[in-house]
């Protein structure tokens, strides 16, 4: 598994990851850089990320499926 990054250095490549939010009350979620909004959004249902005390402060790739 790899280690938490800086949320700055997120891929903006359409790649889904895991997001880190200290501030939300389960703290992770999945997201993906969406090119054409310039911004993250859900990968659960493509509503953009709400910034304010939400907003993630790393990332990490989003793990293997099991085989």
């Amino acid at each position: 598994m790899s280690e938490w990054q800086p949320i700055e250095t997120a891929p903006k490549d359409g790649r889904g990851f895991l997001v880190n939010c200290p501030n939300v009350e389960d703290g992770v979620s999945m997201m993906m850089w969406d090119a054409k909004l310039f911004m993250l959004v859900s990968l659960f249902d493509g509503k953009p990320w709400v910034s304010g005390l939400e907003r993630p402060t790393h990332w990490m790739p989003l793990p293997e499926a099991p085989k």
